[in-house]
């Protein structure tokens, strides 16, 4: 509200001389040169971070025009001084509002609608400010004269009184243009002088106050939605529709837009009537109670286009509609990609029309970012983190805008999987990426619909026991400015291991054969901590080898008392496994050892996207903690559950000769994301489901032209 007046006080600041073109009527006399040495040394105590002391200033400035009768200098002075009073007065709305009031009924055109206009910010700023407090308060019929003891009715109603007044005299107005100063104004717009005379900013201020609707909280009958479609009529219709049959506070907006409009409908430049035009019709869109309103709305902007479509100022309403087509094409997403691809496309095609036009506009730099948005590749590669040596595994491929994938298979030793482990960025496996690579070839995608994500899954040959990077790249160089570059650990191994149930009174893991789920014995297990060093500011690692594994596949993790995460490194005659992710555990200290059914599932993965294949591998054993043996034959009971706890599918496996089962879920391909589950009567296993959002925009910095050194002042532009 303060930024309002301020830049009201600006309007006035930077051209006197030019409104007094337009209201001679105003002054008397020439303004004094003792004005300008007094708002010199105002704004220098202002900029020296002495409000009071320019207070003392200003207050000789009002004085002064008030003896000589010079509204400009007296109007500048209280928006001055109301800026100057808001930085450290706790009461500086009532005081101003007081100020304002009592000035107020000497002033004339353009004096008195500029203060009206400030006023009804100051009403709006004291509103919200006591909110709360004022519509406690019981409404009376005679409220006074003192703001401070006002109940909500009456400050909004003054509020909305002095906005009406401040459009008073309207025709003088539209006769005061604001000419130099219009590059200081706010404006919701960046077209190029959307607010070409005082009406327009004073009209623009008012209507963004009444399309708030906060004045219209208490009234007794309720705004009433638009049902006429004749309110998205092109402008030539618009500005001679007279708003008659619908409630006031929508018929009194319809008449500002109405009378801005029929005032800026033969401009030779059609700058001003483009921007308003743009605003009548979204706020018609939003407030249009009809079935068809989609379909209005985008042919009221494709009437204002093609009536424009020469002018420079038509790329903002060109930005619009392709913002709609793209909209249409997200909505299309789920049901039919097809005609969301199309959709998408039509988006890019009008948008590169503006560009083509109008290529230094601000509408065709809009297009350009929404065109860039839409065209943004997109790629996801993923692949199971373990799978089995010597057997074929999946690569899943989620891209858009992409034609050809480049890949490499990078071997990976054991010190390399130790630094993944502890690695908090990018940089490690960046370096490992770099790497020559043991398999390498190129795929040519067959995405049918480009614009749209579009995942496909191919098969790719064995690995050999071990562990390896699989890098994607959008670039064959593998370069990553500008291009996409994807990486995926895949550890090729038979190891798995087994959080023991939370009732266990020692930490515990197990570990068994991937392939078959039995217990295996003389696994070797080290475990890693990263702790915090307060006094380095740095994180250690502290690493500690466990006995091997016993015959029931056991690894007794032993104290716990560090309220860290670890991770977990498995080795068996050359076999190795790693977690990439910290392993949390916990003991209980009431244990009672309780017969029972325990199952353990796992997943191959942590992280789904809606639709995609959730494989899943269980173990069923029956007995007590430490004296667990496998169930034969056993039907389980297993059901996925979304993220509101409902379940979504169901089926009952039977466990092999070794206590394990397998099978898989589908996600559901839309609906809700978050933390989904797999249970059954005695164990199960979370996991997340999480949809890919595209880059609303992309920020792309040139390579400096010369080496910067340490020291060096560099420009960077982009």
């Amino acid at each position: 509200m303060s930024r309002k007046i301020f830049i009201l006080l600006t309007l006035l600041a930077v051209s006197v001389s030019a409104m007094l073109l337009y209201a001679a009527d105003l002054i008397t006399h020439a303004e004094p040169i003792g004005y300008n040495q007094l708002w010199h040394q105002a704004d220098s105590l202002k900029l020296a971070g002495q409000p009071a002391a320019a207070m003392d200033i200003v207050a000789e400035i009002v004085g002064k025009a008030t003896d000589e009768q010079n509204q400009p200098n007296l109007v500048k002075g209280l928006l001055f001084r109301e800026s100057l009073r808001s930085s450290f007065a706790e009461d500086y709305l009532l005081k101003s509002i007081a100020e304002f009031e009592q000035y107020l009924p000497g002033m004339t055109i353009p004096a008195k609608q500029i203060i009206s206009s400030a006023l009804g910010d100051l009403y709006m700023g004291y509103y919200r400010a006591h909110q709360y407090e004022l519509l406690q308060r019981t409404q009376t019929e005679q409220p006074g004269d003192d703001p401070e003891t006002w109940d909500a009715a009456k400050m909004l109603s003054r509020a909305d009184e002095c906005y009406r007044q401040s459009l008073s005299e309207g025709d003088l107005l539209k006769r005061i243009p604001t000419g130099d100063y219009s590059l200081v104004l706010e404006r919701d717009t960046l077209s190029r002088d959307p607010l070409p005379t005082l009406f327009d900013v004073l009209n623009h201020r008012a209507i963004e106050y009444f399309v708030s609707g906060v004045g219209n909280q208490l009234k007794a009958s309720p705004v009433v939605n638009l049902t006429n479609p004749l309110w998205m009529a092109p402008v030539s219709e618009f500005a001679s529709l007279n708003p008659i049959g619908i409630d006031k506070s929508n018929g009194y907006i319809l008449e500002r837009y109405r009378d801005a409009i029929a005032f800026h409908l033969n401009d030779k430049d059609p700058t001003a009537l483009i921007d308003i035009d743009l605003r009548r019709l979204a706020y018609v869109y939003e407030n249009l109670e009809l079935p068809n309103r989609d379909t209005l709305y985008l042919e009221g902007l494709q009437s204002l286009e093609s009536r424009f479509r020469n002018f420079e100022g038509a790329t903002r309403v060109t930005y619009q509609i392709a913002l709609i087509l793209r909209e249409k094409g997200n909505q299309s997403l789920e049901k039919d990609k097809m005609l969301a691809n199309r959709l998408f496309a039509d988006a890019v095609e009008k948008a590169g029309q503006a560009l083509a036009l109008f290529p230094g506009s601000k509408g065709a730099q809009d297009c350009k970012m929404l065109m860039a948005s839409i065209e943004r590749p997109v790629l996801s590669v993923s692949a199971q983190e373990e799978v089995l040596p010597a057997e074929q595994f999946a690569i899943e491929i989620s891209s858009a805008n992409i034609d050809t994938l480049w890949f490499r298979i990078i071997k990976l030793t054991s010190r390399d999987m130790i630094q993944v482990q502890g690695s908090r960025d990018d940089s490690v496996i960046s370096r490992l990426a770099k790497r020559a690579p043991l398999r390498s070839w190129s795929l040519r995608l067959s995405n049918p619909y480009r614009l749209v994500e579009f995942k496909q899954t191919i098969q790719q040959e064995p690995l050999k026991q071990g562990a390896y990077l699989l890098v994607a790249a959008q670039d064959k160089g593998f370069k990553s400015t500008g291009k996409m570059v994807t990486t995926t650990v895949i550890q090729a191994t038979r190891l798995a291991w087994l959080n023991a149930p939370a009732d266990v009174q020692s930490p515990r893991l197990i570990v068994v054969d991937r392939l078959t789920g039995f217990p295996l014995r003389g696994v070797k297990a080290t475990l890693r901590y990263r702790n915090y060093d307060r006094s380095t500011r740095k994180f250690m690692s502290e690493e500690q080898i466990m006995p091997a594994s016993n015959a029931k596949g056991e690894v007794m993790i032993g104290d716990m008392s560090r309220n860290n995460g670890i991770y977990i490194s498995l080795s068996q005659k050359g076999d190795t496994c790693f977690s990439l992710q910290t392993e949390w555990f916990s003991r209980s200290e009431h244990y009672m050892p309780v017969v029972g059914q325990q199952t353990w599932i796992f997943t191959d993965r942590a992280v789904y996207r809606p639709g995609q294949q959730v494989w899943l591998k269980g173990i069923v054993m029956i007995g007590t903690p430490g004296n667990y043996k496998a169930e034969v034959a056993r039907k389980v009971d297993v059901s996925l559950y979304n993220a509101n706890n409902q379940v979504v599918e169901k089926m009952t496996l039977v466990t092999n000769d070794f206590g394990s089962i397998t099978g898989s879920f589908i996600l559901p391909a839309s609906g809700l994301a978050g933390n989904y589950r797999i249970s059954t009567s005695s164990g199960g296993e979370s996991f997340k489901v999480e949809s890919y959002k595209r880059p609303e925009f992309a920020v792309t910095m040139d390579q400096p032209e010369a080496a910067i050194k340490p020291g060096d002042e560099a420009a960077v532009s982009g």
